[in-house]
């Protein structure tokens, strides 16, 4: 039998553990832009056995400590067997995902067992801001800030913002505009084009929707960031330095969001319906021409879903997803709608979701609507 708790269940403020989950958000961001910072293999690596390792503690304490008898304990488990099954039986072998994934679990929970200041998380985006600004300002090409995509800069931008925007609202405090405008800025010097059309999106909503006790005060604010930028565009060498804004504007304007994706979109889709097994455990990459002359990357993070957890694990995470959206719009929560909306969006154009960086933010609603449902065992609740 199921029923609904009324809230999740309190939160522990035991010292210990305390001093365990206080710093996993922080170090988990700061692990993340580093794996993909660093070109060593070997450090690059020695990084994402940490970053995984940590998040595998905070799902065991999660599921053991705070989520007993709870709709979302079964949830994992069964996200934990379609991942893993999937692995051995289907064509790509990828039993590494389920690990990752289960990890970027683990510190989605951390939002739901401890929440975190909004302050921490807005100090690391000004950081994260300001490099990316530095780059800009001396010139440095987006291709060259990490190893991987430069469409990895927009990827780590909206996680920082989205992680930012769930603990203003589990503090009962509203983004401020400045995150999303500046988060639009790097994303037009990074080129990409979801990336663009994805924070202009959040911009938008944030400017529209939420609330705002001063609307001249948040005019005027816009006003002078957009003066501020200007200046900083135009002086000493700036011109020249963010010529590669305008690249974004002229690429965005030109190509809007046509790509080779729908080509692999289709050609994915197509191989998984050639046969029963790609059907229910995910079509064999290597067997797909317009994904392989692309290093194997199917560039959408719904073709990455279906092809790590096959079709009952594609259809167990989109049932969990499109029950945290209609509880989210029951209750009119327009930040975490914000942030969910953004994310499966981004989610549609890379590789960054089911297992990728996003999954900490998509995963915290349907873990935290899942909590609020507890599963009794018999017909009498003794907890």
């Amino acid at each position: 039998m199921i029923i609904n708790s009324p809230s999740v269940p309190a939160k522990c403020y035991c010292p210990t553990l305390e001093v365990f989950l206080k710093p996993a958000i922080p170090l988990y961001l700061l692990l993340t832009f580093s794996r993909f910072f660093f070109e060593n293999e070997y450090l690059s690596s020695a990084i994402a056995v940490i970053t995984v390792f940590y998040g595998l503690l905070l799902l065991l304490f999660f599921i053991g400590e705070f989520s007993k008898y709870r709709l979302s304990t079964f949830f994992v488990i069964l996200c934990s067997i379609s991942f893993f099954g999937t692995a051995l039986i289907g064509g790509n072998h990828h039993a590494y995902s389920a690990v990752i994934f289960l990890s970027n679990i683990g510190y989605a929970s951390v939002f739901i067992v401890r929440p975190i200041s909004p302050k921490i998380i807005e100090l690391m985006y000004i950081l994260v801001c300001l490099f990316f600004l530095w780059c800009a300002w001396n010139g440095v090409n987006p291709e060259n800030v990490f190893f991987v995509s430069r469409n990895f800069i927009s990827v780590f931008m909206l996680l920082v913002v989205s992680l930012y925007y769930i603990s203003c609202w589990q503090h009962g405090e509203n983004p401020k505009l400045y995150v999303s405008i500046l988060a639009l800025v790097v994303a037009l010097w990074a080129i990409g084009r979801a990336g663009i059309a994805v924070f202009l999106g959040l911009f938008l909503f944030t400017y529209i929707f939420l609330p705002r006790k001063k609307m001249k005060a948040r005019i005027i604010g816009i006003f002078f960031v957009l003066v501020a930028f200007t200046l900083f565009s135009f002086s000493f060498e700036g011109i020249a330095n963010f010529e590669i804004f305008l690249v974004g504007i002229e690429r965005f304007n030109r190509l809007g969001l046509e790509s080779a994706r729908e080509s692999i979109n289709s050609s994915y889709i197509g191989a998984a319906f050639d046969s029963a097994r790609g059907f229910l455990f995910g079509a064999r990459l290597k067997g797909i021409e317009e994904i392989v002359e692309v290093g194997g990357n199917p560039h959408n993070s719904f073709i990455n879903l279906h092809v790590n957890s096959g079709f009952f694990g594609a259809l167990l995470l989109t049932v969990a997803i499109f029950h945290s959206l209609k509880k989210i719009v029951l209750t009119s929560n327009l930040i975490l709608f914000i942030v969910l909306v953004s994310c499966l969006l981004r989610s549609f154009f890379d590789i960054s979701a089911f297992y990728g960086p996003l999954d900490v933010a998509i995963m915290f609603p349907v873990l935290y609507y899942l909590s609020k449902i507890r599963v009794v065992m018999s017909s009498l609740d003794y907890s």
